[in-house]
């Protein structure tokens, strides 16, 4: 369907009734980016995901302060991997690809990662700043959007007034 074109499937209008209801088909209503492909490819390793973290998580506890340029190269590194696999994922990777791509976007955002994580432990004072701030901003994006808009389905309803 074009732009602004829909098709009427289904109408329930009552003159004397508060409550009417019509059903639409258009892609107007289709979502623009979507945040469930990804948490799907996580689920679906979710064993490699969880022991790389845990593994993360148990160094940061034990070595985290005394190492802190590790510290700072691994949130930079993880904070890059992070943005770069979603807007790869979601902007440039058309839906409905090869499965293998997905390994692909994942090594590359791991190269930019360890890049500008190398980049922020040795210019650590420059740098620092501006990559906590987007990565706090993107973490409120995250909660804000998972807070608000968790009733958003793949194929919502559209409601005209």
């Amino acid at each position: 369907m074009a732009s602004g074109q829909y098709n009427l499937i289904s109408t329930n209008f009552k003159v004397n009734q508060c409550l009417n209801t019509f059903e639409f088909q258009t892609a107007e209503a289709c979502p623009k980016i979507n945040f469930y492909l990804i948490w799907q490819f996580v689920e679906k390793f979710s064993f490699i995901f969880g022991a790389l973290l845990i593994v993360i998580g148990l160094f940061e506890t034990f070595y985290g302060a005394k190492v802190l340029i590790v510290t700072i190269f691994l949130a930079t590194c993880m904070a890059t991997i992070t943005i770069v696999f979603i807007f790869l994922f979601q902007f440039i990777i058309p839906t409905g690809g090869n499965p293998a791509i997905v390994w692909v976007v994942l090594g590359i955002s791991t190269v930019v990662g360890l890049l500008l994580g190398y980049l922020v432990s040795k210019y650590n004072k420059a740098l620092i700043g501006m990559i906590l701030g987007g990565y706090m901003g993107y973490i409120l994006g995250l909660v804000l959007y998972d807070s608000f808009l968790v009733k958003i389905q793949s194929n919502p309803t559209v409601y005209i007034s």
